[in-house]
């Protein structure tokens, strides 16, 4: 190699000395950069997220109910302020039975009790708005707490609701109904809900990013759903549907011992109809309650011709029902109900 190939060699290696710190600092700039994007968009996510504040629940001492809510207490739970009247149901307080005014008890679980909407929003509160606008006058009380299963609710009927001497118990239904009754712990009064406890890595972004990506999925006509129909018809034939079977045996005979009508609405899981891997579970509980003689209806029929009912959920972070919804299931109870309480 002569001298000055030698030199030129030289440069380059040390030109190359500088090139490579240049490439290290620009892939660290743009790693910050990433970090702090990533950083800004979990933090908008987080302001999203329906706030919590103290716990609505407390221990139950009533049989068949490990929780309750708490009596004449308000607080913020799922993004709205929630009053618990002072007999632990939410809304206000109860005053004695009017006689010429039909009282109509609804018990269920977050869809009875209207998690992410405001009272006027939830399903108690439509139900007897539509009354109103059918010029009748009902009283509906809200008997619905998150988290109850069909057992549950079960003895809502028997150890509470019936002691309201409504005219009518309606039980609204939901897939997840038919799971076994959940157990807790010792709940502090103090107690606090985690809002990021079930989304992955705990993150609000991922799961605004999960909830979109499922959407998207389904607009083109494939679901990332783990649930399958087979499988939640399974579900149902190996043990939920006989804790459901139970729950209603149990309702319609504290019911019928106060010579009080019994009605059961299904609400369907709120996703694309054709898509919606719950719907076993939705007729074959409407299925078993025709066989107990009780009357069920179908709360598909309150969407009639509509395939995305995704579009009703209370946000990206709540699939719960929103206000709109409610609105259309409370119109088609109304029209339902008024027959059953005319009867």
């Amino acid at each position: 190699m002569t001298a000055e190939e030698s030199a030129t060699t030289l440069r380059g290696e040390v030109d190359a000395v500088p090139a490579r710190a240049r490439r290290r600092r620009q892939l660290l700039l743009a790693l910050a950069w990433s970090v702090a994007v990533l950083a800004l968009g979990e933090f908008a996510a987080r302001t999203l997220v329906p706030a919590c504040d103290v716990t609505p629940f407390r221990n139950s001492t009533v049989p068949g109910l490990s929780v309750e809510l708490r009596p004449g207490f308000e607080t913020l739970y799922k993004g709205q302020r929630v009053r618990i009247n002072s007999a632990g149901m939410r809304g206000t307080d109860v005053a004695q039975p009017e006689p010429k005014r039909p009282r109509i008890a609804v018990v269920g679980d977050s869809f009875a009790f209207g998690s992410g909407v405001p009272l006027e929003g939830t399903i108690a509160a439509q139900l007897e708005r539509a009354f109103v606008a059918a010029g009748r006058s009902v009283e509906v009380l809200n008997f619905g707490v998150p988290g109850y299963c069909a057992l549950n609710v079960a003895a809502v009927v028997e150890h509470k609701a019936l002691e309201f001497e409504p005219d009518l118990v309606l039980y609204v239904f939901f897939a997840n109904d038919i799971d076994e009754p959940p157990s807790y712990g010792p709940i502090p009064p103090d107690a606090r809900i985690d809002t990021l406890k079930l989304f992955p890595l705990r993150s609000a972004g991922l799961e605004a990013a999960r909830y979109f990506l499922k959407r998207a999925a389904l607009s083109l006509g494939y679901s990332l759903v783990r649930q399958t129909p087979e499988k939640s018809r399974s579900d149902y034939e190996t043990g939920g549907g006989a804790r459901v079977r139970e729950a209603l045996a149990r309702m319609r005979a504290a019911c019928e011992a106060r010579g009080v009508p019994l009605r059961m609405a299904v609400y369907p899981f709120l996703t694309r109809v054709s898509f919606n891997e719950f719907r076993p579970i939705d007729e074959l509980a409407l299925a078993d309650a025709a066989s107990q003689g009780i009357a069920a209806l179908d709360l598909l029929e309150a969407f009639p011709g509509e395939e995305d009912l995704a579009r009703y959920h209370v946000s990206i972070f709540d699939q719960h029902p929103d206000a709109a919804a409610n609105a259309k299931v409370g119109e088609l109870l109304a029209r339902w109900l008024g027959e059953a309480l005319d009867g």
